[in-house]
């Protein structure tokens, strides 16, 4: 057996990576947030509130890999395609059992039932980014920082673009 793959991991870079990148993350979340309570109507705003309420009732399934991958992966067994099997599974029953349950809820609220479809893509790329960054957290500690700051920023940046400029 050759080196343990979290041989090299430096824990405290890591943890002043993660730290300064959870600042900038709340940084980029505020902007994101600050955007969307801006320029959406009280309609839209609740309906975008409601589908991330709805999705997150799909994500306690993620714990079954999300436990086990960084135990496996420190302890020097490489189970990241396996997980990332396991996310794209998971993932895809739970977006066809989403966009059921939306068109359930759309006919039931009377809520927009193209928009909550459309949403159901954030499913399964919820389930496949709580995969990658549980390979990661074993691997190099200080990218689940940064992709967490990525994903802030790209949030912010998308907003602006779609609900600011295309209104």
């Amino acid at each position: 057996m050759g080196r343990v793959y979290g041989e090299k991991i430096r824990l405290k870079y890591a943890m002043l990576v993660n730290f300064g990148t959870r600042i900038l993350s709340l940084f980029a979340s505020l902007v994101f947030t600050v955007f969307i309570a801006r320029r959406l109507s009280v309609e839209e705003f609740g309906t975008w509130t409601l589908i991330f309420r709805y999705i997150s009732y799909t994500l306690p399934f993620t714990v079954v890999y999300t436990y086990w991958l960084p135990r496996t992966i420190s302890r020097g067994v490489n189970t990241a395609k396996t997980g990332l099997v396991l996310a794209s599974f998971m993932g895809s029953i739970a977006l066809l059992i989403y966009a059921f349950l939306m068109y359930e809820v759309a006919i039931a609220f009377e809520q927009p039932l193209d928009i909550l479809l459309l949403s159901s893509i954030l499913v399964l790329q919820e389930y496949l980014f709580r995969s990658l960054t549980s390979i990661v957290t074993s691997y190099a500690p200080q990218y689940e920082g940064v992709s967490r700051f990525t994903v802030r920023a790209s949030q912010a940046l998308t907003a602006l673009f779609l609900v600011v400029f295309l209104r």
